[in-house]
């Protein structure tokens, strides 16, 4: 390998300002002082460091290129969660597909593994725990993708926190959620106190109305679509920043106003670092499309009202609102080291599935080139070791931002 392809890419603080510089200040310093907090939210909120880590080790020989599939791109402890489907019913599934791209699948593996030692680190698991909690996860991915068939997790499949956090959400009215964030005076609007929402400006509404209303004409029910309110919405890590709002709508005649997430979609990270190791991805007509039409093969079933628009010229993601609290607690999986392990497990599994379902679809890997690749045993070590090491960079990176952070330097 030349010096030139081993050479380091620059100063961290560096890279994470020019990546997030296009992004709107006021929810961007909200992202900045929350990657401050610990590696694991560090980890969140720069996929961008860690797909140039992984596409970098790739090269190195470092770590075997593993089959091209359509993965998250983004996997992480957090990044699983409950959701109503389509058909009403409360799934447990991977959430979020910003970064989804056509990849070898070891870019899901890797960074799932080293949320779990980060994730650890900050929950006071040891290192034998995390490291078998590893083994865990690679067992029953290994498991799920050699039966070679996609299953899902519900309530009546589910066990332990997840069958917990599943039942909690089907109780839940669409009434509650609406009431819990919204205040009711002559009109009914969100409460913008700045911890999940922030005031939107004249021109963001005009322009959230415009074309979200261009957009319901082509529909059934335009009326659903009518806009109540908008506010800019404070959610996730990764995103924080990037044109994002939350949309009260009309609804249901017979129901109640609807809460709608309309979030911009960026490029893909993992498709610019797949890019670099001479996998070609498919052109899209939006990132907005990337995302939902990716969504859409991987899950067992899609959540509700999930759709890509256009909105002042960009594409944008539109799905129900899905709370944030809809997350497995670590806090109180890690006082249950039994329970951490069973929702580990069933993660794996999820991940193996959501791989599974995309076999064959647009230039990815077959079920049985899967089935050949996991049945060798020598991939996992290899894994394991690339996410020991990763998490030990993360940490330093994170350590050299906090520091930046905390002198100011380079974030006026």
């Amino acid at each position: 390998m030349s010096a030139a392809r081993r050479a380091p890419r620059g100063d961290t603080v560096e890279r994470v300002l020019a990546f997030n510089a296009d992004r709107e200040p006021e929810r961007r310093a909200l992202k900045y002082a929350a990657m401050c907090r610990d590696p694991f939210v560090f980890l969140r909120g720069t996929a961008h460091l860690f797909a140039d880590a992984w596409s970098d080790a790739i090269v190195a020989g470092d770590l075997a290129a593993a089959p091209n599939g359509w993965v998250c791109g983004d996997l992480h402890l957090e990044n699983f969660g409950t959701f109503h489907g389509e058909n009403r019913l409360v799934y447990f599934d991977v959430n979020d597909f910003d970064e989804a791209a056509l990849a070898p699948v070891t870019i899901d593996l890797a960074r799932f593994l080293t949320s779990l030692h980060l994730a650890a680190d900050q929950l006071g698991l040891g290192r034998g725990v995390v490291r078998t909690l590893a083994a865990d996860y690679a067992a029953a991915y290994t498991q799920a993708l050699v039966r070679g068939k996609p299953f899902w997790v519900e309530r009546s499949t589910a066990r332990g926190a997840i069958r917990h956090l599943l039942k909690l959400v089907k109780s839940r009215s669409r009434q509650e959620l609406v009431e819990s964030r919204t205040v009711d005076g002559r009109c009914r609007r969100f409460k913008t106190d700045g911890r999940r929402y922030l005031p939107a400006s004249d021109v963001d509404r005009q322009i959230v109305e415009r074309d979200l209303g261009a957009f319901a004409v082509r529909v059934e029910r335009p009326d659903f679509f009518r806009v109540l309110d908008v506010a800019r919405r404070v959610a996730g890590t990764g995103s924080l920043g990037v044109a994002r709002y939350a949309v009260l709508v009309h609804g249901p005649d017979r129901g109640p106003p609807r809460l709608l997430d309309l979030k911009e979609a960026r490029p893909s990270v993992v498709a610019a670092a797949a890019k670099r190791l001479g996998i070609p991805n498919r052109r899209w007509e939006s990132d907005a499309h990337r995302v939902t039409t990716v969504q859409r093969a991987a899950q067992a079933v899609t959540p509700s009202l999930l759709l890509p628009i256009d909105c002042d010229g960009r594409g944008f993601i539109v799905r129900s609102l899905q709370p944030s609290e809809d997350r497995l607690s670590l806090d109180a999986l890690a006082a249950h080291p039994k329970r951490l392990r069973r929702a580990v497990e069933t993660m794996a599994r999820v991940t193996a599935w959501m791989h599974l379902r995309t076999a064959g679809r647009w230039r990815a890997a077959t079920v049985e080139r899967w089935h050949d690749w996991a049945s060798d045993p020598r991939w996992t070590a290899e894994l394991s070791r690339f996410a020991e090491r990763r998490a030990r960079q993360t940490t330093r990176e994170w350590a050299a931002f906090a520091r930046a952070h905390g002198r100011h330097r380079g974030f006026e």
